[in-house]
Formats: structure tokens, C-alpha cells, sequence
């Protein structure tokens, strides 16, 4: 089940199916949605998450996150107030049918834990069939284990971003390109084979670039002192500001990591995104997806209540002052541990058996993270949460599995480790 956090603000599209929703997570109402590029179904647990219940199938609706703990589903059109506080109205009016719900589920799992699961799902189903009944809204009620995708995968159609960056910021470059590839729905093409160094078929390798950016809709530059020092960044610029003259619906897009001046080229010719000190979840995602989309983000909201004179949402998630490296807990015993270098990744695996016996699997698409390369069967496993490293804030929270207990052996060492290996990968790969 999605919660507030995985879901972006200002992401819309049209209602073509609204039913309820029934599985071992309990009874909630959920979308099925049409010309949302990164959300197929949105459902409402009633608690972080919520729909306006007058949404009707054919409406246009729009998601707005009022804070770091809530989000709502509203009518296009209705997301900022006073129409956004009579939406809030509607929901807060069936609060108390919900935690009723809620609390019939709860009840009905725990008596049903005698039955066979098959035969106690089909049990559950049948009830809540009909006590939804009345509501008119037609109902699914899932099979044992069963859950609805609520993401959407790239279309073939899905735009193409080709994503610039420096060799020293490699590290930083493929989080980013692995995020954008799970999460915005957009193509993105990542030059992990682009060498540090020009290497002797330069103009190959130049040629190739530029067919790239041309061959995009998109350019998303990671931008660092580095990126305007390096050899090629400023080439794919120039390139990209050459294509951004021709064709005005190409998207070019500054991710901006560093307090540095921009480019010539692209001064008042692009969208600036200046992540500095902004969360992952709650800001950059959000404002980095809107520009690919070219749609308001949060702050552009938050800016318009401004100038309505309306209470404005708290504004909890813009910035986070903390950084550093936090240990999340251990994780068990490694049991198998296997990588690869592939052209654009380095692709892993890691079973591992957890402190109560059970087995446990993680590997390079389980979700995004680093993972120590030295690993061995028999060594204990830690997992980490990277907010900050070198110079800057992260700015998306980076889980980190590593060895634990070894000494000498810290986060940061497996993080420099990890960055002179997609280093290597480039250099090969050139």
C-alpha cells in the first residue's frame, strides 16, 4: 500500500475507475488514473493519504501535499483555497465511517486467522461487498497477497532526458539517474562509459554525444564546480542550449548542487532547481518532476496561497539542516554475495539471513543504494541512511549495506570505494 511517499505534488490526471479497495491492508477508496506518468492507481488509507469522496470517474483530479505527514487528492481546479478547505471538509465528514471500517477490518482479519487464506479472503470480500453496498461504488477485493501497482512503468512514448555531469560526480549522477528510471517515469539517458580522461577517439565519442542530447527531449545537468571544469560538460551544454534555440518544447533543466555561477550559455535559457539543503521526498522530487513535466510545483503553490492571503500549509520538508551518515540497524548474516560491472551500472545481489533465521534478498533494483563490494558469506551486515557526504547534502536519503564491525571500515571509505568502481566501469567502458 502507497502512503504520502509515493506521491508527488502536482502530479494529475483523469479518474476512469473508482472503486473500493479490499486486501489483508485493510478497506480504503481508491483512482485509477489516466495521463498521470508516474501513478497508475492512488489509494487512500485514510491516515497520511486521503481522496475528496465526491470524485467522480471523468473528473480531472490533482494531488496536493499540505505537509510532511498529509496529502489529498482533489478536484483540478480545487487545490488551493477556499475550494481546497470545503474539499478538506468533505473528507473530514467521513472520518468516522472510515476508522469504523477500519476497526470491522481488524476485527474480521483476527477471527478469520482460523480459515485457510484463500477461503478467508473470499470471506472478507463477500462482507465488506456488502456493507459497501449502499455507496454505489463498485468494489475489489483482492486475493491472498494480492496488492494493486500504484506505479506506472515508462511508456515507450515517455520523454528521453539526457543526464549531464561531471566524472567527479559520478556517484551522485547515478543515484540520480537511477531514481529519475524508477520513479518519474521519464527515459533517461545516463553516459556511464564516459571517460575522465578524452580518450583517443575523441571525436567519436564526441559525435556519439551530440547525436544524444539532440536525440532527447530533455537535459538535466548536474551542476558543480566540477561539471563546468570538466572537458565535456560545457561541450554537452553548448549542444543542448543549440537544441533548446531550435526546438522550444525541448526541456533544459539545472540541477543544481553547488553555490556556483551558471553557465553563459544558459543563463534565462533554463529551469533552475537549486537542491541545496532540500529534502529528497518532500522538495527535490517534487520540484525536479514538475520541471520535467513543466507543471506548478510546491513552491509555486505555496506562493499562490501567499498571494490569496490564505493560511498557508506548514512548510515542514523544504529544507533539512541535519546531514551526515545514520545507522538504521543490522541487518543479519550475509549468505551469498555476487556483482557485476555492467555498462550502465554495477548490478548486485546479496542474500543474507536475518537475527531471527529467516532469509532475506536484496540487490541493485531492490531500491537505490550503494552496497560494500567486499562482502563475504559469514560477515555480519549493517544498513545505513546517507544524508550528506563530501561537500554537500545528499539530496535524496541513500540507503548504504555494508560490513559491520570491521575495523578501519566506515561508511565513507565504502562510499569512496564504491565511487572509484562506476569510475572504473567508464574508464573500461571507453
Amino acid at each position: 500500500m502507497a502512503g504520502i511517499g509515493s506521491y508527488y505534488h502536482g502530479e494529475s490526471g483523469r479518474v476512469v475507475a473508482k472503486r473500493w479497495i479490499i486486501d489483508d491492508a485493510g478497506v480504503r477508496l481508491g483512482l485509477q488514473l489516466a495521463n498521470d506518468p508516474h501513478t497508475e492507481w492512488t489509494s487512500a488509507p485514510g491516515t497520511d493519504l486521503v481522496i475528496d469522496p465526491s470524485i467522480g470517474v471523468d473528473d480531472e483530479v490533482i494531488y496536493v501535499r499540505l505537509s510532511q505527514a498529509t496529502g489529498v487528492w482533489v478536484r483540478n481546479g480545487e487545490h488551493l483555497c477556499p475550494e481546497l478547505d470545503a474539499a478538506w471538509e468533505r473528507v473530514l465528514a467521513t472520518e468516522s465511517r472510515d476508522r469504523r471500517r477500519a476497526s470491522l477490518h481488524a476485527t474480521l482479519e483476527t477471527l478469520l486467522r482460523v480459515f485457510p487464506q484463500a477461503l478467508s479472503c473470499r470471506i472478507r470480500n463477500l462482507f465488506f461487498r456488502l456493507l459497501l453496498m449502499p455507496s454505489g461504488t463498485p468494489v475489489y477485493g483482492a486475493g491472498p497477497g494480492q496488492r494493486i501497482s500504484h506505479h506506472r512503468p515508462a511508456a515507450a512514448e515517455a520523454p528521453t532526458f539526457f543526464l549531464s555531469y561531471s566524472s567527479t560526480d559520478v556517484l551522485m549522477a547515478y543515484l540520480l539517474y537511477q531514481n529519475l528510471k524508477e520513479e518519474a517515469g521519464v527515459r533517461v539517458w545516463f553516459d556511464i562509459s564516459k571517460g575522465a580522461e578524452v580518450p583517443a577517439h575523441q571525436a567519436e565519442i564526441e559525435r556519439w554525444l551530440e547525436q544524444s542530447v539532440g536525440g532527447s527531449q530533455g537535459f538535466v545537468v548536474v551542476l558543480t564546480q566540477a561539471s563546468i571544469d570538466s572537458e565535456w560538460v560545457p561541450r554537452e551544454i553548448t549542444w543542448a542550449r543549440h537544441r533548446a534555440i531550435t526546438d522550444p518544447n525541448f526541456n533544459l533543466i539545472i540541477f543544481k548542487l553547488e553555490d556556483v555561477e551558471l553557465p553563459k550559455a544558459l543563463e534565462g535559457a533554463a529551469n533552475v532547481l537549486d537542491c541545496r539543503g532540500m529534502t529528497w521526498h518532500s522538495a527535490v522530487h517534487e520540484e525536479l518532476f514538475a520541471l520535467m513535466y513543466r507543471r506548478p510545483g510546491r513552491k509555486q503553490w505555496i506562493e499562490h496561497h501567499r498571494q490569496r492571503g490564505c493560511k498557508l500549509p506548514r512548510e515542514d520538508g523544504l529544507t533539512r539542516p541535519d546531514a551526515g551518515i545514520r545507522l538504521s540497524g543490522e541487518l543479519g548474516i550475509a549468505r551469498r554475495f555476487e556483482h557485476t560491472f555492467e555498462p550502465q551500472r554495477i548490478q548486485w545481489t546479496l542474500d543474507y539471513e536475518r537475527n531471527d533465521g529467516t532469509a532475506g534478498s536484496l540487490n541493485d533494483e531492490t531500491g537505490i543504494g550503494i552496497v560494500d563490494l567486499g562482502i563475504r558469506p559469514g560477515d555480519r551486515i549493517a544498513h545505513y541512511l546517507i544524508y550528506g557526504w563530501r561537500r554537500y547534502l545528499l539530496p535524496l536519503p541513500v540507503g548504504l549495506w555494508m560490513r559491520h564491525g570491521f575495523q578501519g571500515l566506515t561508511p565513507q571509505s565504502v562510499l569512496e570505494e564504491y565511487s572509484r568502481a562506476l569510475e572504473a566501469v567508464r574508464r573500461k567502458s571507453g
